[in-house]
């Protein structure tokens, strides 16, 4: 009976590896299946010729493609080598500098959390432009462990380069006046897989010593937008009684404004250790980047300054260094009320008081000292997007925010949430994003309508390949 028991129990444990390496060999063969529909379907819209199916995605083909840029001296910069020059200008690059190698001992601080750190990673994304794919990591870290730590230890101790470059797509802000300036354009980092992983055991390193600002959300578990709008939603209605407003602001020109020496500064501040502070300058301070846009690549450009947006680390140490301009600034008295809360480079200010005037008198007095603040960190508001809202019936004029006069919304988007005038429309929140996916639909029904349905591939990732065709 009990060599029964022993052989039941070999044979469950046997299965259940069977299983679990029959689950990672669907999910790399899945992998080259998706890898092989997305070549297929971008070698169909790069030889299409059919004026219909460029009808529906001319909104989009219009937004993908660069216009010639601004210079901001007269000069105008229509070719792909002078447009990556004025980009990368915005960047502070610096001449090629030797490489400096990692010292090995970041490897034994956090070698601990590779497992999580794997554990954490997307599943079924396709490869990165270094050829490797997060399911081939996961299938490669389960079959020979000791091969994949290897790798990522002799990595770090010989300083790879490829870790520390990138390829950077260029992304359309809403709602800019301009996009023949560099300012109306976000820059999105694409970076190798390996790199992604080790990055994120620093992140998780990092954390388990930094703590942010109680009302900062962002870039942690737990710390989601919806926790970011309950938080604002519980201080409106509990001041339901009061006069009552929100303002929204956002940091413009965030993660490539960020000055390394400031940085550590701030990381030593908040309690973390030299070796971590010692690597993120290091691999901070040695980036290439090359651009790519209108299908060219252009050459690669070393930076001085700011992180990669991209990289699972960058947005927590985004949080580090604005902390002190979201810091909640709370104010509790029997007339007034107020509350600051971010959601990575997105604040909101929330004020409640007995009278109009004193509503808004909080409002200017909160928004100028995190200004203040954010231009001590080379950073500002977008005019653009700072904007507030009031709720109730009450005639409240216009606010004095940075030194100009801002009337009020009657509608305004709050880390993805509509509020309206009677606080948050449930309807109009439907409505808005109810929309917004129609649109989205309708691109999709109509590529699918003209080439067949590719199923696996994501409705986002064929809305990238259109942008590649």
């Amino acid at each position: 009976m009990r060599n029964d028991t022993r052989r039941l129990r070999h044979l469950s444990v046997r299965d259940k590896n069977r299983r679990e390496n029959y689950i990672l060999a669907r999910k790399i063969y899945r992998s080259a299946i998706i890898q092989a529909r997305y070549d297929r379907l971008h070698q169909m819209l790069s030889k299409a010729s059919d004026p219909e199916i460029f009808e529906h995605i001319k909104r989009l083909e219009t937004s993908r493609t660069l216009p010639a840029m601004d210079a901001g001296d007269g000069r105008i910069c229509s070719s792909h080598c002078d447009i990556s020059q004025l980009i990368a200008a915005q960047l502070d690059p610096v001449p090629e500098q030797p490489w400096v190698a990692d010292d090995n001992s970041i490897w034994d601080t956090v070698s601990g959390h590779l497992d999580e750190a794997i554990r954490m990673s997307p599943s079924n994304t396709v490869s990165s432009f270094d050829d490797m794919s997060y399911p081939f990591a996961r299938f490669w870290h389960k079959k020979v462990p000791d091969s994949f730590a290897a790798c990522l230890k002799q990595s770090v101790h010989s300083g790879n380069v490829d870790w520390h470059s990138g390829e950077v797509l260029l992304i359309r802000k809403a709602n800019k006046p301009r996009y023949d300036v560099v300012k109306g354009w976000r820059m999105i980092h694409l970076l190798p897989v390996m790199s992604k992983i080790m990055k994120r055991m620093i992140l998780f390193g990092i954390a388990d010593h930094v703590e942010l600002e109680d009302t900062q959300f962002g870039s942690r578990q737990k710390r989601g937008t919806h926790d970011a709008m309950a938080i604002i939603y519980e201080f409106l209605d509990h001041h339901r009684d009061y006069k009552t407003a929100l303002l929204s602001m956002d940091v413009e020109g965030g993660f490539d404004r960020i000055d390394m020496d400031l940085m550590a500064d701030f990381l030593v501040t908040r309690g973390c250790p030299a070796i971590y502070v010692q690597w993120v300058r290091h691999w901070a301070s040695q980036r290439t980047v090359r651009f790519r846009f209108t299908g060219l690549v252009s050459r690669s450009f070393c930076l001085s300054r700011g992180i990669p947006q991209g990289s699972s680390l960058s947005p927590f140490l985004f949080g580090v260094y604005i902390a002190d301009i979201f810091r909640p600034r709370m104010k509790v008295s029997p007339s007034i009320h107020s509350l600051v809360v971010s959601y990575v480079d997105d604040g909101g200010i929330m004020v409640a008081g007995d009278s109009v005037a004193m509503v808004k008198g909080r409002f200017e007095e909160v928004f100028l000292d995190c200004s203040t603040v954010a231009s001590g960190r080379f950073m500002s508001f977008s005019g653009l997007k700072t904007d507030w809202i009031v709720f109730g019936d009450d005639d409240w004029g216009s606010c004095m925010l940075g030194g100009v006069d801002v009337e009020h919304v009657e509608d305004l988007r709050v880390l993805g949430m509509l509020f309206g005038r009677n606080v948050f429309s449930l309807e109009k929140h439907v409505d808005y994003w109810l929309q917004r996916g129609l649109e989205v639909r309708a691109r999709i029904s109509a590529l699918a309508r003209r080439f067949g349905g590719e199923g696996g591939i994501g409705a986002w990732e064929v809305m990238r390949l259109v942008q590649g065709a």
